[in-house]
């Protein structure tokens, strides 16, 4: 009996959400298809399929890649050819943009009698998490050679959701009385947000960095078990040239200390801000711009000291670190496997060991040039261990000749003048508020490669937008790109601010105020502006006005500075 009460309550309770459930359908008609924020289904879902997928083809089984964002992996046959040498490449978008073609072509010179395949797994935006997951899989087509470039995407917060949650959760959204009970209990929940698994959503850069050794550590020893011998790379990064992401609050010594930096008054800037890093210890922008002071004054060691100390800690922003790049040489040594020392080809090679704008078209990316020295270091590696490719110690590879172009030659290309416009707006948009070091810095090199090409940033608003629109990494900003244009305009004020090119920089500052005068940072802008121009009254005139109008902290210390 009691059974029996049992069924007929949960018939009426299923009864009863039907009902609930039609009612809301009458009034709101179907649930409107929700799709994930761009790039989740890519960086937390899709990372747990295949890459790759077996068909049919030719009378023999071929492997044929599921996934890319960029270039085409080649497909390979599943069972290697027995003078087939099978080399990986995987890690992130440094190692997807790796051109095959080049490391190919010098190891065709290098061994006669042997077929190198070469697959570059490499996926844009993956961390050592979702390499690994790659890893795990290619284990089974018969590698001979493994090569991780892997380090400069530790961003990540949450390495992992719980997908069974995710795709219950994305299903019964589907449904009016789940998702007016959900939006009721969580406030803004969405299908994306169900990303736990018994883990803190943020991870210190300590655990960040042990989580990378475990990564490697695991790559490397699963390769060994299988006899793949593996290479570690370690990978360079712009660390002269690109500021740390985030902003600096207002902080006077700070203020002071860059204003003296830009006047020329070197010594005095490097003493502000030291004061500055006494109070401010853990701030990497203080070690960046000390970097950037020592550097004027030719002091080159310790402006590359100061440039790694503030890299190291801005860990999380995109880029490898000297400290994960520590890690491979660590690792390399214990477990006795390749390491192609990338890192210090760059710096020997930059100016001054320096590395920059001159090498990096963004934060990390080096320019494609380039991946001939890289391709040179990797066969390096391979050839600390002759028993591989069976080579003879005399057959070395020999230093290659490089050819690198200039800035201004690079500006000749309008694929890669737009790139640097298409950094720099994505940079300006993301954090609201606060000036955006690195967005500067990516405007200087526009303006290092094509003059022109920054000035008419002002003329090419809907072209700039059609472009950040096609790129599949920006287009998440897009909401906000009509906003946030003013914004865009007063970081181009900025950098002519800063190259002394007044004239210009009042133009955008002007144009930057007509189309949003609650934004404090282009007065402030004028005002510095001015100030250079010896028009101090025109620059109290828009201090008093950021400052007492518009409430800006940073236009009251700068007051302060100049006694006005």
């Amino acid at each position: 009996m009691k059974m029996k009460n049992f069924f007929i309550f949960i018939i009426i309770v299923l009864a009863g959400i039907v009902l609930v459930e039609f009612s809301f359908f009458l009034q709101y008609g179907e649930t409107a298809l929700e799709e994930d924020p761009p790039q989740f289904k890519y960086q937390f879902v899709d990372i747990y399929k295949p890459f790759f997928k077996k068909i049919r083809k030719a009378g023999q089984d071929i492997c044929v890649p599921q996934k890319r964002v960029r270039n085409i992996t080649p497909e390979f046959p599943l069972v290697k050819a027995s003078n087939t040498i099978r080399i990986f490449i995987i890690g992130g978008s440094v190692a997807q943009n790796l051109g095959e073609k080049t490391l190919k072509r010098m190891l065709d010179s290098l061994v006669i009698g042997k077929n190198f395949e070469i697959i570059n797994c490499g996926m844009g935006a993956y961390d050592s998490y979702r390499v690994l997951r790659i890893e795990k899989e290619i284990l089974s087509y018969s590698p001979d050679i493994i090569i991780i470039i892997s380090g400069n995407n530790e961003f990540y917060n949450e390495v992992k959701i719980n997908l069974f949650r995710y795709y219950a959760n994305k299903f019964l959204r589907k449904f009016w009385i789940y998702r007016k009970a959900q939006v009721k209990t969580i406030a803004g929940c969405r299908a994306d947000n169900i990303k736990k698994q018994g883990k803190s959503d943020f991870r210190p850069t300590s655990k960040r960095l042990d989580d990378y050794k475990q990564n490697i550590r695991w790559m490397v020893k699963h390769a060994k078990k299988k006899a793949v011998f593996t290479i570690l790379c370690t990978i360079p990064v712009n660390f002269s040239d690109c500021p740390p992401m985030l902003s600096v609050l207002p902080n006077k010594d700070y203020l002071w200390a860059k204003l003296l930096l830009e006047q020329g008054k070197v010594q005095s800037a490097i003493d502000k801000f030291n004061k500055f890093l006494q109070n401010n210890p853990e701030e990497s922008f203080g070690y960046y711009w000390l970097g950037k002071a020592y550097e004027k004054i030719e002091n080159y060691e310790k402006a590359k000291q100061n440039y790694i100390k503030s890299l190291d800690m801005g860990f999380l922003n995109g880029r490898a670190s000297y400290q994960s790049n520590e890690i491979l040489r660590q690792i390399s040594q214990e477990e006795k496997i390749g390491l192609a020392k990338i890192e210090a080809a760059f710096i020997n090679r930059a100016k001054h060991g320096l590395l920059g704008r001159e090498q990096f078209s963004d934060n990390c990316h080096w320019y494609l040039e380039y991946n001939t020295l890289v391709a040179q270091e990797i066969i390096k590696a391979m050839l600390q261990h002759p028993y591989l490719l069976k080579l003879k110690q005399e057959r070395a590879i020999s230093s290659v000749v490089h050819d690198f172009l200039s800035l201004a030659e690079h500006g000749n290309c309008p694929e890669e003048v737009e790139g640097r416009m298409i950094s720099a707006t994505w940079e300006a948009q993301r954090f609201s508020g606060h000036i955006s070091e690195r967005t500067i810095s990516y405007l200087e090199t526009l303006y290092l490669m094509n003059k022109d090409a920054l000035w008419n940033m002002q003329f090419s608003k809907d072209k700039i937008k059609t472009l950040c629109a096609g790129d599949v990494w920006i287009k998440e900003f897009m909401d906000r790109f009509e906003k946030n244009w003013p914004r865009l305009l007063y970081h181009i004020g900025e950098t002519y601010r800063r190259l002394k090119l007044y004239d210009k920089a009042l133009v955008y500052f002007n144009k930057a105020i007509s189309l949003n005068r609650e934004q404090s940072l282009a007065y402030i802008g004028c005002a510095l502006t001015y100030h250079a121009l010896g028009a101090k009254d025109k620059a109290k005139e828009h201090l008093d006005f950021a400052s007492n109008t518009l409430g800006s902290q940073e236009a009251k210390y700068y007051k302060e500075i100049f006694e006005l």
